[in-house]
């Protein structure tokens, strides 16, 4: 779609909007090695996003994964979604936090992304 126009802009912008936000399970997968990182959000594609972000900025937070990216290069890492959450239509009072926190506590007993399996501390 061409977006030089004031019209195809604000189409783009709100197809934007109208995009549904997926909660769940996210992973950064070093595909050299096999190992992870992994967490759960409330946005997992922009919490996606931020990760690829600060690796390419030489920013990471886990320096591990940092330095496994810089010798290794972008092209050796895949960012993934694991699985969304499933929310409830009809319960406004549905815990997604908590909910997040119970999927993520799974997934690293699950997957044990420790050592020489992943980028996260011991358990």
């Amino acid at each position: 779609m061409d977006s030089s126009t004031p019209q195809n802009r604000k189409d783009l912008k709100r197809a934007y909007k109208e995009t549904e936000v997926q909660a769940g399970i996210w992973i950064v997968r070093n595909l050299k090695n096999g190992k992870i990182l992994l967490g759960a959000a409330e946005n997992i594609g922009s919490r996606l996003s931020r990760h690829r972000f600060a690796l390419e900025t030489r920013r990471h937070e886990c320096s591990d994964l940092q330095l496994d990216w810089d010798r290794e290069g972008g092209e050796s890492f895949s960012f993934e979604m694991g699985e969304v959450l499933e929310k409830p239509k009809d319960n406004v009072f549905f815990d997604i936090p908590g909910e997040l926190k119970k999927m993520e506590k799974v997934y690293l007993e699950k997957l044990k992304p420790y050592g020489e399996r992943g980028y996260h501390e011991g358990p």
